[in-house]
């Protein structure tokens, strides 16, 4: 997953860097056309909080159910729940009515505004283009490895012996505070989407810790897998947890998450077995 910087032990996502530097500059470009045109820049906070809070509640209502049935993860704001383009064409409306009553207090907002656009699309696209490169240099990272691991509950599992069913891996270990919030929620699922297989990749640690974890969680240990010395991990080039990766029926790659899932961005993220194209996508 190379839209992931590792910092140390910590695992920043790139595309959360390149919204909060576009958030910053804006906020720099606001003040300075402000202080160059001696106005105010009073109504660049209150923009950005209707941006969120439109971006939050647009895509709460697409995942309605979601939400009903787990409410609590609304307040959840790590789990990657945002529509941008609703809270950016939301805080163009309020901005086009802010200039209709007074045109030259906007000006710094427009600045700012402009500034956020540019420099959030241009990160965006930097970020894509670099993924598509990849994509294009390295295809054998875009389909399955030939590679087996042991199954907690005993002998050897091929990574593509679900032939015709679309796959889920995630990885994870025990010591990983949102991959432990967000397991009960990928378990269940396996229910809910039942064409969809789920695997449950350990990294680095013990059959015995493994196990230890899921007894004391209430947890299944159905599809759990050990990649004790990280050889799925490194082959993917995951860099942090908890992290997930999407495969079509033919074991071909179509998405990444990096981060917790909650039930509807779960959701979300299975959108992209019906998707045209490749996709990918990731969490604070």
């Amino acid at each position: 997953m190379p839209d992931v910087l590792a910092i140390g032990p910590l695992a920043v996502n790139a595309h959360v860097l390149v919204a909060l530097a576009a958030l910053l500059i804006g906020l720099m470009v606001t003040q300075g056309v402000a202080r160059h045109l001696k106005t105010s820049d009073a109504g660049m906070g209150w923009l950005l909080l209707l941006a969120v809070v439109i971006a939050r509640g647009s895509f709460l209502l697409r995942h309605l159910q979601e939400y009903r049935e787990a409410p609590l993860s609304l307040f959840n704001l790590r789990d990657g729940g945002w529509d941008p383009i609703s809270g950016w064409v939301a805080a163009l409306l309020a901005m086009l009515w802010l200039t209709l009553r007074r045109r030259r207090r906007s000006l710094p907002l427009w600045a700012g505004l402009l500034s956020i656009t540019l420099v959030a699309a241009g990160g965006q696209w930097f970020l894509w283009v670099q993924s598509r490169q990849r994509t294009l240099s390295q295809p054998a990272l875009q389909r399955l490895p030939p590679m087996t691991l042991p199954a907690l509950d005993g002998g050897m599992s091929d990574l593509r012996q679900w032939p015709g069913k679309p796959l889920l891996i995630n990885f994870w270990a025990s010591w990983c505070g949102p991959c432990v919030r967000e397991m009960p929620i990928l378990m269940a699922a396996r229910q809910r989407y039942g064409n969809v297989q789920f695997v449950f990749v350990n990294q680095g640690e013990s059959p015995a810790q493994v196990h230890t974890f899921l007894q004391r969680e209430g947890l299944p240990t159905q599809d759990v897998l050990l990649d004790t010395q990280l050889a799925l991990g490194r082959f993917f080039d995951v860099r942090g947890y908890p992290g997930t990766l999407l495969f079509d029926s033919s074991g071909q790659k179509i998405a990444s998450w990096q981060g917790e899932f909650s039930q509807a961005t779960l959701a979300e993220f299975l959108r992209a077995l019906s998707a045209p194209a490749v996709a990918s996508a990731s969490s604070p």
